[in-house]
């Protein structure tokens, strides 16, 4: 019956091509009740194995799906948006912790102090010299949080596993215990459970994993509290140099403005 309501639509569309060039409604509802009638016996006589409508019913099914493939064809095919380009260094840049600060004659403009900005609750630390941030460095400090943020999740949830272990162990040992007390030999009962006794390998193989991923959290610790007393000290020169670079540029106005008076001074004496 499922088969008739799904392809009853399809078989009138066929059995009674005037249908769709009716104007009247009354003669469509009737060549619908008539085209419903026709299509549900073709079906019924094709259900029963009489060839002739095993025949149509084929060449109508085999019509439908070539319409279906040749609508698919027809239809466009939507354009895939390309991809971004994946963020990169520029070819040959050096880290700026390895250059920073850059000596006066090197600098394209004026000395700027960088700021020491923190990203998201895990307050990572970087150094911004200037506005938009570099696409490159977001994506390091993108990538940097989320193993971050990995292991740390990794840590509670092995935290739970070896819980889990435990309690296991510790069930086995009472299962043992009332068995002793029961009078009943411990090995029988290690033998009926071929998994009697895993949860101690279990442990062990959990307490391996969290002491390697804790050695890779505190050297990953370690390493950004050298990179954030780096970037400190970077903040204090550049401060400095900034410092030093304005008294030298205010002397030298005045220096300049000395000059022009003595100048002055010179030509009014002439005149």
């Amino acid at each position: 019956m499922l088969f008739v309501n799904l392809h009853t639509p399809f078989l009138m569309r066929f059995l009674l091509p005037s249908l769709l060039n009716r104007d009247s409604q009354r003669l469509k509802v009737s060549n619908t009740d008539l085209g419903n009638g026709q299509a549900e016996q073709l079906l019924r006589y094709a259900g029963d194995g009489n060839p002739a409508a095993l025949s149509q019913t084929y060449a109508l099914v085999s019509m439908l799906h070539a319409d279906a493939a040749l609508a698919h064809q027809l239809t466009p095919k939507p354009i895939p948006r390309p991809r971004p380009p994946r963020p990169a260094p520029y070819p040959g840049a050096q880290k700026v912790l390895d250059i920073r600060p850059l000596p006066k004659e090197q600098l394209t403009g004026r000395r700027h102090v960088p700021h020491i900005r923190f990203i998201n609750a895990e307050r990572t630390a970087f150094l911004m010299f200037k506005k938009p941030q570099s696409p490159y460095l977001s994506r390091v400090l993108k990538q940097v949080n989320k193993a971050r943020i990995g292991r740390l999740q990794f840590l509670e949830d092995v935290e739970e596993d070896i819980q889990v272990a435990r309690l296991e162990a510790e069930w086995e040992t009472l299962v043992e215990e009332a068995a002793k007390a029961e009078g009943q030999d411990p090995q029988v009962v290690r033998k009926g459970d071929k998994e009697w006794g895993a949860s101690e390998a279990w442990t062990r193989d959990l307490a391996r994993e969290r002491r390697a991923v804790q050695r890779r959290l505190s050297a990953s610790h370690v390493k950004a509290g050298e990179i954030a007393v780096r970037m400190m000290d970077i903040k204090d020169e550049e401060e400095r140099l900034l410092r030093e670079e304005k008294k030298e540029e205010k002397h030298k106005k005045n220096e300049e403005r000395k000059a022009r008076k003595r100048e002055r001074e010179l030509r009014k004496n002439d005149s």
